[in-house]
């Protein structure tokens, strides 16, 4: 880790990382390859862009409701009914996809050694479960707490998912 990071690092109790696309990356350009791959390689014919437009919708009924993020189960509600079926097929090429980023995994270790308090934030619509199977895959153990946008309602990208971080006084 470099000198100036680990001088910061210093300076806190408490460290909070992302998930995607900063521990955890996945072996495609975009999210949306995903879907692709999923289309191409196992044949479910018109799924990228079905997947795509479900996840768009649910996340429109979300900001009507009022409700803080969309979890899977809700875009598959919206998915044809001939492809409700895939969520499992979904799940498991994120796990296939997904891999720890071999640098940001030295910053985390580091800050372990360090003795930091961990804490884990994403915007992310999979389950809970399944986050924390890819991030034990991934060899990332010791956090603290991983506050989830689908779990917690409330995402990072409108404040309110960091809001409920300082509410439960994993920062200060």
């Amino acid at each position: 880790m470099d000198k100036v990071l680990k001088e910061k690092i210093d300076q806190v109790d408490v460290v909070s990382f992302d998930l995607f696309d900063t521990l955890i990356v996945r072996a495609c350009k975009k999210p949306t390859d995903v879907f692709r791959l999923m289309e191409k390689l196992d044949g479910h014919e018109g799924f990228t862009k079905a997947r795509i437009e479900a996840e768009q919708e649910a996340r429109k009924e979300m900001q009507e409701d009022g409700r803080g993020e969309v979890t899977l189960d809700d875009i598959y509600k919206k998915m044809p009914q001939r492809l409700q079926s895939l969520c499992a097929e979904e799940i498991a090429w994120e796990k296939r996809l997904s891999q720890p980023d071999p640098q940001m995994k030295g910053v985390y270790e580091a800050c372990r050694e360090m003795k930091k308090r961990i804490i884990l934030t994403s915007d992310m619509y999979l389950p809970q479960s399944v986050i924390e199977n890819l991030l034990e895959a991934a060899g990332y153990e010791g956090y603290e707490k991983l506050y989830l946008s689908s779990t917690c309602g409330c995402q990072k990208a409108s404040g309110k998912l960091y809001d409920l971080v300082q509410k439960e006084g994993s920062v200060k």
